[in-house]
């Protein structure tokens, strides 16, 4: 993990933990071993409440963003979405090539990818 990720991650984690507060039964999940968890994404909050969630129940997992590639275009945002492990997918076409890295990243690093 580069050490911006770890700053941005503490970063968003702490803010989202004084709006989210206490967060009851997470123990019921399992949280251990490489997974996909896919999001509705009703806000734009849900990539950082999901972020809080999974590094509060294991913080040395690496979790993966599947991230269009429109949030790649702007110099911060691009920025910001490599630093947190967004992988871009481009949506009008073939996104094979993006579902590889994320099988990469579940089988070698046994990781968590949000979709």
């Amino acid at each position: 993990m580069s050490l911006t990720n770890t700053i941005l991650t503490q970063l968003t984690t702490k803010t989202v933990s004084f709006f989210v507060g206490n967060v009851k039964g997470l123990e019921n999940l399992k949280f251990n071993g490489p997974r996909i968890i896919i999001a509705n994404h009703s806000s734009y909050m849900d990539h950082f409440v999901i972020l809080y969630l999974l590094k509060k129940q294991n913080p040395n997992q690496a979790i993966y963003f599947l991230t269009k590639k429109e949030a790649f275009e702007k110099p911060f945002s691009r920025w910001w979405h490599l630093s947190l492990n967004s992988i871009s997918v481009d949506r009008r076409k073939n996104a094979m090539s993006s579902m590889m890295v994320l099988k990469d990243k579940l089988i070698t690093e046994k990781a968590v990818v949000v979709i």
